[in-house]
């Protein structure tokens, strides 16, 4: 029943990560948490957890550590995408407020070409 639980939370994990990643590698990783999913739903028959409890017990463990660190990978790309996205709109605010500052500036040395010229 576990390994059925992580199965589909591992299968659930990869759909998430191919549809909601911003980055390649992050699309990358989301085929090993499917595979391990896809790979233990049909092998489940052959391995019971009464026949080779270790095995099992060691299958669980390091399916909860795909799961922990695809988890992790997915959440490590949203920051970064969601830090490029602010870098991003701080630069357009800095290039839209240098643009006001040139205009300014333009306008006033226009200003004061006039006024020698009018002297």
């Amino acid at each position: 029943m576990l390994t059925l639980i992580l199965d589909i939370l591992l299968a659930v994990l990869a759909v998430y990560m191919l549809l909601k990643g911003h980055y390649g590698i992050t699309k990358q990783a989301a085929f090993v948490p499917m595979a391990v999913a896809v790979l233990d739903a049909s092998f489940a028959s052959l391995l019971t957890s009464s026949l080779l409890p270790w095995l099992t017990i060691a299958k669980i463990v390091l399916q909860v550590v795909i799961l922990a660190s695809a988890a992790l990978l997915a959440r490590q790309d949203a920051v970064r995408a969601r830090n490029k996205r602010a870098r991003r709109s701080r630069r357009q605010e800095l290039a839209r407020s240098r643009a006001a500052v040139d205009r300014a500036l333009e306008q006033r040395q226009t200003a004061t070409r006039r006024q020698r010229v009018c002297a």
